[in-house]
């Protein structure tokens, strides 16, 4: 639940995470499963589980991503569960795989690999407590400026899986006709393969009380809140915000807030030390497929805003990103900016499935049928180890037709460390900042009502913006898919990806099969 009185800077984690043990998505699994089991017929329709498998061949002529090629066979077998609770008191859906990973010319690399997207909310009592609850696994690079990989299956030393939990128990409702309050209580852990970096804790919780005259032209809210991040090979750092705000409805579609307070934390001070916060924004919503956001914000550490522009027609998706924002989790710049086929199809569905929910499995599906992993992503970001800050900016623009789908996408990030007494060791030590830059084009287009051809060219840029040091990856991917029959769907491809810059100087071709079986 987002809230209009909060500074711009996100103090808790209000946004879906990725990363998780499967441990936590099972007992999240375990109770929509149990849930299930009680409710009446009509709703255990809603209730699906839908496992796969799927088998990858991949065929490299350098397995190692490194200038002394390597040729070897890869071989994935990747068994699948999909989750989903669409009705009573538990909802959520889960997509997990695990992944054996088979290499022909040494078993000495042979891997198992989790990936994991989960996401339950639950109704603990009715109309008054809450619990949402996220997770996810997925494999993330190391260091921005180490050897990037086009795909996870490939043997690189600056991979690591990084697993991810977030829980957040809450409790809202009115106080008397025109008063709404919320408490709400956040913990997360991220935790990564690599035990010298990437792992990190949050806990906190925040308290809401506010007008709630839902045609009132001006409503109020106060705001608190306290964060505690500690990153394991870092510190420890806490940050206390209280909000005021005024909120003016214009229109029904048109919303001005303006709010101000106090914040007090040691995140870029060894003793805590207080601040004053202000700022405002406007909401525009003149249609559901047109949403206008601007945040704006005077904060401890300069100014924070967010943008956010997305218009849907009825074959289109626009998106536009501006934010300047605090990253308290040591997977964040791993994450961030991050605009997949699979965001850019679930915000093209918004009309179809209203529900979030059903739409995202809905999402997965038809990814899944051109013939795309969509938790199979590769690396994007780094990992941190201590409080920092970063800029992100984003356009994108997809066109799903009938028979032809087309994805562009352009991003880039400004990180650097926030915390200047941590003595932690990581891409952003030493004063230095990470730029990353990304450009997508990928179009797919249905051949016959069962069969898809694609294309794909990614070209990422990671550069350290004081010594220079600039790493880039082209990877270029062409697949044809064919459904065989309803459960059955096979793909054919060729990659080739060249990576240029320090010590990351290499190329790579590969021939791409997978049989996908859903049972």
């Amino acid at each position: 639940m987002s809230d209009p009185g909060a500074p711009a800077c996100h103090i808790g984690r209000p946004r879906i995470s990725r990363a998780g043990p499967a441990f936590v998505a099972w007992l999240g699994l375990a109770a929509l499963h149990a849930h299930a089991q009680n409710e009446p017929t009509a709703t255990n329709r809603q209730f699906s589980i839908v496992p796969s498998l799927s088998v990858s061949e991949t065929l490299t002529d350098n397995a190692t991503l490194s200038s002394a090629k390597r040729s070897d066979a890869v071989t994935q077998i990747t068994p699948s569960l999909q989750i989903t609770s669409n009705g009573g008191r538990v909802r959520g859906f889960a997509n997990y795989s695990l992944s054996e990973v088979v290499y022909a010319r040494g078993t000495d690399s042979n891997r198992f690999q989790q990936s994991l997207n989960a996401v339950v909310k639950a109704e603990a009592i009715e109309n008054f407590a809450f619990v949402d609850a996220n997770a996810s696994i997925s494999q993330q690079n190391i260091s921005a400026i180490g050897t990037p990989a086009p795909d996870t299956t490939l043997q690189s030393a600056n991979q690591t899986e990084v697993r991810s939990v977030y829980l957040s128990p809450y409790a809202h409702g009115r106080l008397g006709s025109a008063l709404g309050y919320e408490a709400r209580l956040n913990y997360s852990t991220t935790h990564s393969g690599s035990d010298a970096i990437g792992n990190s804790t949050n806990t906190g919780g925040s308290l809401h009380l506010g007008s709630d005259g839902a045609f009132a032209r001006l409503n109020w809210a106060l705001d608190g809140s306290r964060h505690e991040t500690d990153f394991t090979e870092g510190r420890k750092t806490r940050a206390d915000v209280a909000v005021a705000a005024l909120l003016f409805n214009a229109t029904p579609d048109l919303q001005f807030s303006a709010r101000g307070g106090r914040e007090i934390n040691n995140v870029v001070t060894l003793e805590r030390q207080g601040s004053t916060t202000y700022g405002g924004g406007l909401r525009w919503a003149p249609s559901e497929r047109t949403n206008l956001s601007v945040q704006g914000d005077k904060r401890y550490f300069g100014n924070s805003y967010a943008f956010k522009f997305e218009h849907r027609t009825a074959q289109t998706v626009w998106t536009l990103t501006d934010t300047r924002d605090v990253n308290t989790d040591a997977a964040d710049a791993a994450r961030r900016p991050l605009f997949t086929e699979f965001d850019l199809v679930y915000l093209q569905l918004a009309s179809k499935y209203p529900d979030p929910l059903e739409r995202a499995k809905q999402a997965f599906a038809e990814v899944l049928r051109l013939g795309k992993n969509p938790l199979a992503l590769a690396p994007n970001g780094f990992l941190s180890n201590a409080v920092s800050l970063q800029r992100s900016q984003g356009v994108s623009f997809a066109y799903l037709g009938l028979r032809s789908t087309l994805v562009l996408s352009a991003q880039q990030s400004d990180t650097r460390r926030l915390d200047p007494v941590s003595s932690a060791v990581d891409s952003l030590s030493s004063g230095t900042s990470i730029r990353l830059r990304s450009l997508v084009a990928a179009a797919s287009h249905r051949l016959t009502p069962l069969s898809t051809v694609s294309l794909s060219v990614n070209q990422a840029r990671s550069q350290d913006t004081i010594t220079g040091t600039q790493i880039d990856l082209l990877t270029v991917t062409a697949s044809v898919s064919s459904q065989v029959n309803a459960r059955t769907l096979v793909s054919l491809g060729a990659r080739r990806a060249i990576s240029d810059g320090g010590s990351s100087n290499y190329n790579e071709s590969a021939l791409l099969a997978t049989l996908l079986l859903q049972f």
